[in-house]
């Protein structure tokens, strides 16, 4: 049997105490109660057969079930790799009691998990799903939770009304001084250009084209040089880090630039979602003079009269094109923009259109077809090595099959001179004799085993990682869905017939095709 060892940890959740004090809840101490249960519990843990892997996600609020390792766990147990599951108690698989009930009463037993609480001494091979002890628990793990949601929204609240309570993302043009912002002067005088080219009339391309041609740093770009927090990865290269018109509607759209602080703007869905969504403006909280401004107000209300006047090629963007999402651009690494019309279909950076002179990305539009006819040429030919890769039974896997019959006959030999010497047909002697030789056969044998035993583990493993990089994959002729998500992670253009494929494959699959 694989047994899975789920570790979770939440200060947000009250996990850990004051200073990190109460260490009761730790990844380490959950680890070590786990090892010791399956120690102490032989009749369900066979150390020489059954296997353990960890799955931790520390740092992870149990409110939502949106955590790395818990969502890989769960697509091991849909994929027969594990067959228990061990908490510590039903707080670490998560503080939802709704969700939480679902796991216990109907996905687990659907995927047949044997589910072990130790703390709460539940195990639902032996215990029934709903039992009221169960449901009690989650039910007071769901309320605390929401109690701690609550106190955090209302403090929080206070705090905006109060001024004291401040986004650490500081807008670009100021700088964090304790908990005060101050204004970054470098920084700040090119937010005040943005607002007087805007004053005259300027569009926001326009805009963005004097920035880039006076060589004017980005946002980003500037905050990297200077030391400052960088909030997100850059998705251009960066000799393509350029301002965007975008960039300049989001200066010309922060109302923080008057002085003013908004706080308030965003909720979350539900209690423990990363999910938010705005709130209405009438909620919003706006302290007024809360900093020193960079802009007048008269100067942010006449800018927000400035609108993007592009002329834009309408473009056909139906969700189920080929490769969407997968085609990016080789010089700025931004996705391509799909387009179908009556003269075809194509793909094209946009990037080109909004930048002009001052990118080298290409001019060119490239027919979807030969992208197509080119990734899935490619893709056949790797889809077919990985179907090489699956091996059948060897000669040493038969031989691990007699191996272990002839160790399963020594075992019951064992069991016989117990049994003999219970029932006084061999004395004390002779029994501790005949079971040491026994046992000296039995660990002799598990010894050549080990080896044989982890080669057929990796046969199988390998086996079960091609299973489910093909589950789907009835032949190559043409792209599917399932090949584009199983396989390509991006496909680079670099020009006419100019392409790179970067493929998505499991660690071991990739090893052994030395990709």
């Amino acid at each position: 049997m694989n047994f899975a060892l789920y570790l979770r940890l939440s200060v947000s959740d009250g996990d850990l105490g004051r200073d990190r004090k109460d260490e009761s809840n730790s990844i380490e101490n959950q680890r070590r109660l786990l090892r010791v249960y399956l120690k102490e519990h032989q009749e369900l843990f066979d150390p020489f057969q059954d296997t353990v892997t960890e799955y931790a996600d520390d740092g992870y609020s149990g409110t939502n079930f949106d955590r790395p390792s818990f969502k890989r766990m769960i697509e091991d147990a849909k994929r027969k790799k594990i067959q228990a599951i061990l908490v510590k108690d039903f707080s670490r698989l998560g503080r939802n009691y709704i969700t939480v009930g679902d796991y216990i009463e109907q996905i687990f037993p659907l995927l047949g998990i044997r589910l072990i609480s130790v703390n709460d001494g539940y195990d639902s091979k032996t215990d029934p799903a709903g039992s009221l002890d169960s449901v009690l628990t989650n039910l007071v793990n769901t309320l605390y939770s929401r109690d701690i949601s609550r106190k955090v929204k209302s403090g929080n609240y206070t705090r905006y009304q109060n001024g004291t309570k401040q986004t650490n993302r500081v807008p670009y043009g100021y700088r964090k001084a304790g908990t005060e912002w101050v204004i970054d002067q470098e920084a700040a005088d090119v937010v005040r250009l943005i607002f007087e080219e805007a004053g005259k009339g300027k569009n926001t391309t326009a805009i963005a084209a004097l920035l880039n041609e006076r060589n004017i740093p980005t946002r980003a770009e500037y905050q990297r040089t200077h030391g400052m927090d960088l909030y997100g990865k850059p998705v251009a290269a960066e000799h393509e880090r350029r301002w965007t018109s975008a960039m300049v509607a989001s200066v010309l759209g922060t109302y923080a630039y008057t002085g003013a602080l908004i706080g308030g703007t965003l909720e979350a869905v539900s209690v423990g979602s990363h999910k938010v969504r705005r709130k209405p403006k009438d909620e919003w909280i706006t302290l007024e003079n809360n900093h020193a401004p960079i802009i007048s107000r008269e100067k942010y209300e006449k800018a927000q009269a400035v609108r993007v006047s592009r002329n834009r090629e309408k473009c056909n963007d139906p969700q189920t094109y080929p490769l969407k999402g997968k085609v990016r651009c080789g010089n700025c690494h931004r996705a391509m923009t799909y387009i179908s019309n009556s003269r075809g279909k194509y793909f094209y950076c946009q990037h080109r259109g909004r930048q002009g002179e001052f990118t080298e990305c290409p001019k060119e539009r490239y027919p979807v077809s030969e992208v197509e006819s080119a990734v899935l040429g490619s893709l056949a030919v790797v889809i077919e090595r990985v179907k090489g890769l699956k091996k059948g039974k060897t000669e040493d896997t038969e031989s691990l099959a007699l191996i272990d019959k002839r160790l399963e006959d020594l075992k019951n030999e064992k069991l016989k001179l117990y049994e003999m010497y219970a029932d006084r047909i061999i004395g004390k002697e002779e029994y501790l004799e005949r079971k040491d030789k026994t046992q000296e056969k039995i660990e002799e044998l598990e010894s050549e085993t080990m080896e044989l035993r982890q080669e057929e583990k990796k046969r199988q493993e390998l086996n079960q990682a091609v299973d489910d990089a093909l589950y789907g994959i009835k032949s190559t002729d043409k792209l599917t869905p399932e090949m584009e998500e199983r396989f390509l992670e991006a496909v680079y253009v670099y020009g006419p017939g100019k392409i790179e494929i970067l493929y998505k494959l499991d660690d071991m699959i990739r090893r052994e095709l030395g990709m």
